[in-house]
């Protein structure tokens, strides 16, 4: 079975630069592979081996080094992917020069970059909404290193990320854990037909299998670009969390195999768009109250299903909510999902996309259940809206109201008083005081019997007996409503 690694050599022990040679840290604000700008979020490192300042993404991977003055002692640190290749060079006796690689790292490193680099301040269009959104790179902090940022603890020791390093995944002889299809099937079981979307990983291709024509959507997923961004664990959970799955409104994951290159996993193909797509259809980009009560319960129905399993899901947004044929939601992308999360349980990591991020995550004390029905709320309030609540360009601004803004003092005046309970209820700052947290084994049904959905029939809607608001009649394939 293919190896995982991208380099099958140990790279060695690299020889460090004292701090006295480290670039100062207030000579420059951007990361020096992808020029993005340093903020909370994008943090500021120190190459061990250079002393270049680079951003968390550029500099997630982890080598010995020995750091002058330490008596030949080397201890687990931080360096560049040019630093880790060229250092590669030199062990493998590589024909390409240091400069090659430093060329080619340069080339990787131009692909990350994300709506970090966004102009001043104001409300977006949709269009720019859902571009930023889908470009942005998965966050994913730990909480003393989150912490350390905001300069509550004064440092931090080194440990590696959850899902193990760069450096570990690059060695590493294991492939993902085998999914074991009814018949052998590899790439040449399919026929490529169109892309369907691209994302920070890979792409959507639309295909279709070769002995009964039947289509799917295939992700494909550049395993060098998961090793090289330490995002291997993504794909990881995202699959087990597939495999455990099986609800009508999750999207169904079929076949998932790899070669020496690529990962794959062959889902459910879901012609209809994504919610994102459907919103920039209309003409005021925002749905009627019966059309986004419709989606808002069969997405509650998914995710307290998942809540059932002990999975939190972290990334709740239109883009990730895809219609089938009979106009259905589909929830998919689980890559920042988190498994083992009960009722009582907290995560500390810090993940998920900027706008939709809940006021605990934010403020790194864990988060729960709860997140999911803040984002919940989040995505009803677009779906109404036309817009995330607090949405700004700005992004400290934008956190800053997330944490402390109240959410009636934003509440459009041609919402109904139903929904702005609603509203009011799930985007509460105080976890314990949000909808659907209050202690019990139910207390999801506060919001399943809350008067905004006193229409809806919950039976009929599991066994998808309820007519959808629009039953797409055409291909929306081709909107990108997949993403790797």
């Amino acid at each position: 079975m293919a190896h995982v690694c991208t380099w099958e050599h140990d790279v060695g022990d690299v020889r460090g630069v004292s701090i006295d040679a480290w670039v100062p840290d207030e000579s420059s604000h951007f990361c020096t592979a992808c020029q993005a700008k340093f903020t909370l979020v994008r943090r500021r490192h120190h190459c061990r081996a250079c002393g270049g300042l680079f951003c968390h993404f550029c500099s997630s991977h982890w080598v010995s080094v020995t750091l002058p003055g330490q008596h030949g002692v080397a201890q687990a640190s931080r360096v560049c992917l040019a630093c880790l290749k060229r250092q590669h060079a030199v062990m493998s006796q590589d024909n390409m020069t240091a400069q090659t690689y430093d060329s080619l790292a340069q080339k990787d490193f131009s692909r990350i970059c994300d709506a970090e680099r966004t102009g001043s301040a104001g409300a977006p269009s949709r269009a720019e909404l859902r571009s930023e959104s889908m470009h942005a790179v998965p966050l994913d902090i730990s909480r003393a290193r989150y912490l350390a940022r905001l300069g509550i603890v004064s440092s931090v020791t080194p440990t590696f990320s959850e899902g193990g390093s760069s450096a570990e995944l690059l060695s590493s002889k294991t492939s993902m854990p085998k999914l074991v299809p009814p018949d052998e099937i590899n790439l040449n079981s399919f026929h490529l037909l169109q892309q369907l979307g691209k994302g920070s990983f890979g792409r959507v291709m639309k295909v279709q299998r070769v002995t009964d024509g039947q289509p799917f959507a295939m992700k494909i997923l550049s395993k060098a670009t998961l090793v090289e961004r330490n995002a291997l664990r993504y794909l990881k959970s995202e699959r087990r969390v597939l495999e455990q799955a099986n609800h009508p409104f999750v999207v169904q994951l079929h076949y998932a195999f790899n070669d020496h290159n690529k990962f794959y996993l062959v889902l459910e193909l879901c012609s209809g768009g994504d919610l994102a797509f459907h919103l920039d259809c209309e003409e005021l980009n925002r749905f009627s109250e019966q059309r986004a009560a419709f989606y808002a319960a069969e997405v509650f129905v998914a995710l307290d299903y998942l809540h059932g399993l002990d999975i939190i899901y972290r990334d709740l947004k239109p883009d990730n909510i895809l219609l089938d044929t009979s106009g259905h939601v589909r929830i998919t992308d689980f890559g920042l999902c988190k498994e083992n999360i009960g009722v009582s349980d907290r995560s500390l990591s810090f993940c998920g996309s900027p706008a939709y991020l809940s006021p605990e995550m934010l403020a790194g004390t864990g988060h729960g259940h709860a997140a999911d029905w803040y984002g919940f709320g989040v995505l009803l309030f677009e779906m109404l809206a036309g817009l995330p609540p607090f949405y700004c360009r700005d992004r400290t601004k934008m956190w800053n109201d997330i944490r402390h803004r109240p959410i009636n003092s934003i509440l459009p005046s041609f919402i109904s008083k139903e929904a702005s309970l609603l509203l009011c209820g799930l985007l509460e700052k105080e976890t314990s005081k949000r909808l659907g947290c209050t202690p019990g084994p139910k207390a999801s049904w506060h919001i399943r019997e809350h008067c905004f959905f006193a229409d809806t029939d919950w039976q009929r809607l599991l066994c998808r007996e309820c007519p959808p608001p629009i039953v797409p009649d055409d291909d929306y394939t081709a909107s990108g409503s997949d993403k790797a």
